[in-house]
């Protein structure tokens, strides 16, 4: 009788192993699933407020650009260090078979940096390099200065100035896309500065806006500064297994509002940048005419 009692105890324990050895597999797996998750999509996060110290300080480098009249050859330039410029971006590198450069076009009512991209022993670059040399008295006649500006931006066209930028580390990511979308904010003149928009990377940075006084552009309800007030603008750095990497974004422009942007740009060089996906977080129309 206690034999079997004996008998019958163990085999119950035996069962509840077995039950727990189960669980404990299948949390095993559980936790794998997730660790794989983790890995395959993983957020980066810099330390506090780079994001708003680094587009801060870029914009305060940008202002301090000054558009100034060479009256020996009576032309306009931008008076800015450009090679001290992309140093800025330090999580950038500039391939050794390459090299940028920043050329300033101005047309009377409007005016603007062009960023070009030249590969070292490339016949086109070279031509291009060749006609800046001799800037505008190549060409004959009263839009002599436009030709030389339609062969440039031909040439801006041709050959993306962002293939020659190699990125260093995760924030470089951010620093890639902010060259992108606004390395070249800097000596813009009347209608090449009407597209103007701003990145916004902290709550701080959006209270000022709404904050803003007979501002020309801005001008916020009640209702709309709460709603700005809302809205997460930090950005966002997600490194992807898929030799990818997607970065977030929030930007504010006069005749746009708050626009959230996501961008996938590929790890391997020459990095290739898109935008994927654009969603309207408030809408905003200055209601200013041009």
């Amino acid at each position: 009788m206690v034999t079997g009692i004996i008998e019958i105890t163990k085999i119950l324990i035996t069962i509840k192993l077995c039950i727990i050895m189960k669980k404990l597999k299948t949390i095993s797996i559980l936790v794998i699933i997730l660790c794989g998750l983790s890995c395959s999509q993983k957020e980066n996060r810099p330390p506090d407020n780079s994001y708003e110290k680094f587009v801060d300080g870029l914009v305060e480098l940008q202002n301090l650009a000054d558009i100034k009249f060479d009256k020996k050859d009576s032309t306009y330039y931008c008076d800015l260090d450009f090679e001290s410029y992309l140093t800025y971006f330090d999580q950038l590198k500039i391939d050794s078979n390459w090299s940028l450069e920043s050329h300033y076009r101005h047309f009377g009512d409007a005016g603007r940096p062009l960023i070009l991209a030249f590969e070292r022993n490339d016949s086109l670059g070279m031509k291009i390099k060749d006609k800046l040399s001799k800037s505008v008295k190549e060409f004959d006649g009263e839009f002599a200065d436009w030709k030389l500006s339609e062969k440039l931006f031909d040439y801006q066209d041709s050959v993306e100035y962002l293939t020659p930028i190699q990125i260093k580390s995760d924030f470089g990511y951010f620093q890639f896309l902010v060259f992108s979308l606004f390395g070249d904010n800097y000596c813009k003149f009347g209608h090449s500065n009407y597209g103007h928009t701003d990145l916004i990377t902290s709550k701080q940075r959006i209270k000022e806006f709404t904050e803003l006084k007979n501002d020309f552009y801005y001008k916020f309800s009640n209702n709309e500064k709460l709603q700005a007030l809302s809205i997460d603008p930090e950005p966002k750095i997600v490194v992807h297994n898929n030799d990818s990497v997607s970065v977030r974004i929030v930007t504010l422009g006069p005749w746009e509002g708050f626009i959230e942007r996501k961008f996938s740009i590929t790890q391997q060089w020459p990095h290739k940048l898109r935008q994927y996906e654009k969603t309207v977080l408030l809408e905003y129309d200055c209601g200013i005419m041009f």
